[in-house]
């Protein structure tokens, strides 16, 4: 882009500071609704173009949250993603509860809000997750491998 243009790239909606997409409601409705966070590239503050991004949910997952659910723990997943994607992803896998749109610092006082009413583990899959994987009583990081 020359000096008078303007790039940006946006995500979730509004959540980052970029206006919500307006490309193809009925697009991104049907991507979010099968767990894709949707992203958009800016021209002079016009969509120029989107896509769209997932994480494959590894098969046993939800075989996992149902032994962790029979054994009493209680699930709920914080993610930066938006709501559409979150409820997806929480449905495919069987988590009780997702809390979405979530910045690292909200995860972070999530995680020690939950600690004062009991023991707190978190599984997390990026460096934003951090401060959050760090403040929980245990602690587990995925990497790419899962």
């Amino acid at each position: 882009a020359d000096g008078g243009d303007e790039c940006g790239v946006g995500c979730c909606g509004g959540g980052c500071g970029v206006p919500p997409l307006d490309l193809s409601s009925e697009l991104v409705a049907r991507w979010q609704q099968a767990g894709c966070s949707v992203l958009w590239v800016l021209f002079d503050g016009e969509i120029a173009a989107a896509c769209q991004l997932s994480d494959e949910v590894r098969g046993e997952a939800a075989a996992t949250m149902r032994e962790l659910e029979a054994l009493g723990v209680d699930a709920t997943m914080l993610t930066g993603d938006c709501e559409a994607t979150a409820q997806a992803v929480r449905v495919q896998v069987g988590i009780g509860d997702a809390v979405a749109g979530m910045k690292p610092s909200e995860k972070l006082e999530r995680i020690r809000a939950l600690r004062k009413k009991g023991v707190v583990g978190m599984v997390g899959d990026g460096v934003n997750d951090g401060p959050a994987l760090a403040a929980a009583d245990v602690g587990i990081a995925m990497g790419v491998s899962g």
